[in-house]
């Protein structure tokens, strides 16, 4: 995980995504997962590639069982999903 962190603070993206892409087959734990996943999304921000950004962040909470409606127009409507 450390390897892939210094890929991303040196802004070296394809690296990171083979390595996240290595991290996500051999992790043991839903922690591990969620460390590789946060820096997917945080290096496709970083690449100004927002959609691809939102898009794994769905599939993240989707698989911790947060369902969230696609087309939520208003932070209100996304905080009363995610806390009801």
């Amino acid at each position: 995980l450390s390897t892939a962190q210094a890929a991303y603070l040196t802004g070296h993206f394809k690296r990171l995504e083979e390595l996240c892409d290595v991290i996500l087959d051999r992790a043991q734990t839903l922690l591990d997962q969620a460390q590789a996943y946060e820096l997917q999304i945080q290096a496709y921000v970083a690449q100004n590639r927002l959609t691809e950004a939102v898009d794994q962040a769905l599939v993240v909470l989707q698989s911790l069982g947060i369902h969230i409606t696609p087309g939520l127009q208003t932070e209100t409507t996304l905080v009363d999903t995610l806390f009801d």
